[in-house]
Formats: C-alpha cells, sequence, structure tokens
C-alpha cells in the first residue's frame, strides 16, 4: 500500500476512501507510526491520535520515518499538532488548523480535541472541537450575523469550558450566562445547524488531496537533512514496538497478550490487577494524591531493591527490556507511589474488600482453617503471644529462616519487608514469624 492513514472522528474511514485509496487505521498512538513506517509506504498521513490517558505519537517516530524516505502529513487534529512541530524537519502540514499552530494563533492540544464513542460504535463525536468553533464564529461574523467583539468573547467562553464537555449547547448557555443579548443568541441558534463549519474535516479532506496531488508530481522518496540521533528513549520505543521472533516478525501487543492468555488463568488474573490499577489511577487524581519528593525516593528505592537492581546501569537495562523510557518509568513510579497514598487512605475499606476477594478465589476456608489451628496449638503450648525469645532465634537467624523458607534472595530489610508484605510495622512482622515458626516447630514435634 502507497499510503497509510490515521483517522477516526475527524473523517471516518469510509468517506475518506472517497478522496484516497489508503490503508486506513484507528487513530494513532505511541509507536503507531513506527510499526506504519516498517511497510514502507510512500506517505503516511495522521489526522486523529490518542491523547490524555494512551500516550500520543512520538515526535521521534515521525522523525525516523522522515529519515527512512516516507513523506509524512499531518491535519486536522493530532496531525495538525505534530506536524506544526516538525515542518522544520519535513513534516508536511496542511490546512488552517496547521497553519494556526504553526503561526502561533493557537497553541493548547485541547483546542483540537474531542470525545467521542469507540471504534465500534464509528467514533461518534459527542462533543466539538475549540478549532471548530472559532471557524464557526469566524463566519458568523462575516455573514454579519454577530459582530467581531461578541466572536471575541464567545471564543473565550469557549475556551473555558472543559474539552470533555465542550459544544455548541454548552456555550450558549455560558453566553447567557455572562448576558449576551438573547436576540443574538436565538440568531446564533437558529443558524447553527446550517451554518457550522467542520475545520477539521475540512482540512483532513486537503490533506489527502495534496498526498494524491503530491504522489502524482512525484513519487521520489523524501530526502531527510538532519542527523537522526539514537537515544535510550528511541532504543525503548524500538524493544517496546520492534521486538523481532527467531522468523523476524514483528512482534504486536497482541501477539504478546496470546501469550499471556495461553497461560491458564493468567489472563484473568493479570487484567482484574489492571483493572485495579485503572480505577485507582483515576481515583487518586480525583483526591489529589500526589506524592511528595521523599515518597518518589522511597518509591524508587523500594523498587530497585525489590528487583534486585543494583547500580544505575541495571536499572537502565531493566528499562529498556521492559520497553520503558526514562519519563514512562519515573510516570510509573509515581504511580506507584500515589497509589500507595491511595491505600493508606482507604485502609479499613480495602481490608474488608480484601476478605472478598479471598472468599471469591476460594482461599478463606483454607486460610480461616489453618488459622483456628495455628491459635489452638499455640494457644495450648502457652506460645499465643509470639515473643521472638519463644523460638530460641534472635531476629536475624528468625528472618534468615523466612528467607529460607519463602525462597528470598539477597540481603533482609526487616522494616522493608514487612511493609511489602502488608503488616503495618516490623514489630508486628515480627510477631507473626514467631507464631509462624513455633507453629511450624510444634507440627514437627
Amino acid at each position: 500500500m502507497s499510503f497509510i492513514v490515521f483517522t477516526g472522528p475527524t473523517l471516518p474511514a469510509k468517506d475518506a476512501r472517497l478522496h484516497l485509496d489508503a490503508d486506513y487505521r484507528p487513530p494513532a498512538a505511541i509507536g503507531d507510526v513506527y510499526k506504519a513506517a516498517l511497510a514502507r509506504p510512500f506517505a503516511i498521513g495522521i489526522i486523529d491520535g490518542y491523547y490524555e490517558a494512551t500516550p500520543s505519537i512520538w515526535h521521534k517516530e515521525v522523525l525516523w520515518a522522515l529519515k527512512q524516505g516516507i513523506h509524512v502529513y499531518g491535519a486536522a487534529s493530532m496531525g495538525a499538532l505534530r506536524a506544526a512541530e516538525l515542518a522544520h524537519f519535513g513534516m508536511t502540514g496542511v490546512g488552517n488548523i496547521f497553519e494556526a499552530y504553526r503561526d502561533g494563533l493557537i497553541e493548547d492540544d485541547d483546542e483540537v480535541a474531542v470525545l467521542h464513542s469507540p471504534e465500534e460504535m464509528g467514533y461518534l463525536q459527542i462533543t466539538e472541537a475549540m478549532v471548530n468553533i472559532r471557524a464557526t464564529l469566524a463566519r458568523a461574523v462575516a455573514a454579519k450575523l454577530i459582530d467581531s467583539g461578541i466572536a471575541d468573547r464567545l471564543i473565550a467562553l469557549g475556551r473555558g469550558i472543559f474539552w470533555k464537555e465542550r459544544g455548541y449547547d454548552r456555550l450558549l448557555a455560558e453566553a447567557a450566562k455572562a448576558q449576551i443579548g438573547s436576540a443574538i443568541l436565538e440568531r446564533l441558534r437558529a443558524w447553527l445547524p446550517t451554518q457550522k463549519v467542520n475545520q477539521k474535516r475540512e482540512d483532513a479532506i486537503a490533506m489527502l488531496d495534496r498526498m494524491t496531488a503530491d504522489r502524482a508530481v512525484s513519487d521520489a522518496p523524501r530526502q531527510a537533512d538532519f542527523v537522526f540521533q539514537h537515544t535510550v528513549a528511541w532504543d525503548a520505543i524500538l524493544h517496546r514496538f520492534a521486538g523481532t521472533d527467531d522468523g523476524g516478525a514483528l512482534i504486536e501487543r497482541e501477539d504478546l497478550l496470546d501469550e499471556l492468555r495461553l497461560t491458564p488463568g493468567a489472563f484473568a488474573a493479570a487484567r482484574r490487577k489492571a483493572l485495579m490499577r485503572a480505577l485507582a489511577r483515576r481515583e487518586t487524581g480525583r483526591r489529589n494524591l500526589e506524592p511528595t519528593t521523599a515518597q518518589l525516593q522511597n518509591t524508587l528505592r523500594d523498587f530497585r531493591r525489590s528487583m534486585g537492581l543494583a547500580s544505575p546501569a541495571e536499572l537502565e537495562q531493566w528499562m529498556r527490556e521492559a520497553g520503558l523510557t526514562r519519563e514512562e518509568f519515573l510516570q510509573l513510579m509515581s504511580d506507584e507511589a500515589r497509589l500507595s497514598n491511595l491505600e493508606a487512605s482507604l485502609a479499613s475499606a480495602v481490608d474488608t474488600a480484601l476478605l472478598d476477594e479471598l472468599r471469591l478465589d476460594g482461599a478463606f476456608a483454607r486460610l480461616l482453617s489453618r488459622a483456628r489451628d495455628k491459635h489452638k496449638v499455640l494457644s495450648d503450648g502457652g506460645l499465643a503471644d509470639g515473643v521472638i525469645g519463644d523460638t530460641g532465634l534472635d531476629e536475624s537467624a528468625l528472618l534468615a529462616w523466612y528467607k529460607d523458607q519463602s525462597g528470598g534472595a539477597g540481603p533482609i530489610d526487616g522494616a522493608a519487608l514487612a511493609l511489602s508484605l502488608g503488616f503495618q510495622t516490623k514489630v508486628d512482622f515480627l510477631r507473626a514469624l514467631a507464631r509462624e515458626y513455633c507453629f511450624r516447630r510444634s507440627r514437627q514435634a
């Protein structure tokens, strides 16, 4: 295929095909442009791309595609953003939105962002892009429906609406609150259904037409005149999206997940953990549980200890193998610190939920039976308090016994181990450990 184009709510693929015969793919996320470039098309076109929860297209993968001689075009939405940022390196931007970003007339990503339904529901657009509102108000001024002063006030009001709630009905409601004349707003309301501008769609179509025209003039590869720098971050992209098997085939995310799915029970367990992490991320944002610098440092230290990453070089190697850049790794550590804060704030509720989880997975009855058995054995032997002296071992020997029993490796930090196992303090951990040691010894007697 000579063309690969990423599109979605701006211009559905069925409409786009009327203008350009291409391989149409869903909105692009990180790694998608790189993977498209591996197919060596004549050109890649970027219309829509993901923001926010899904990592966006990296500038570096666009540069890599250009360096391979592939023409890269952008317009309308994420494509316009990246084209404005990378025009100097040879990415071709098309349309009014691209020009507005390039010339500094607009700057924010949310100018083009919209809320829409999933792909299977046809990317039904729920909100309106600010760039479309701007273009529509400019048309209203040209038609002398409103004057430029009113348009400026409406633009300011639109900018103040969160992009996931932005639309003409909401804009008119805010305008009424701002005491813009009701007669003006009613004229505008009646005019909008047939006259509003979809600048994003117009720019997307213009990009497809430009790609067709350029290919008709020349099918020569793009000549990139910059030096592509290989960095740790770029190595992470390669590890994350370009792994190969012995036959050299590209390993996609779904291929990796298939390996997980074929392990009985593993996919369901990992999926449940992922669900909890996703919900926890949302809750930490709502509760503003931002970690302190000290908490981040502690989280990083605990992570390195748990993974046995003693040196910076070992940490860098782990990041490469995990397909993470330094920025993504630090974000992951921040995420872990936030989750710890959330867990602490919901400790009682989490403990209650934990018992329910044990009931659902069938472990509750087994653990309860063992706890009762332990309590009886220790009580009968006068060992219920869990005093280290009852074991005949000192603290270091008791910890070494636990390490041997659990198959642990490396030096033992009792306090850190206690927290990682869910104990409130090291004292609580040692008490439970002493009781376990005495229980096992009594069973063996």
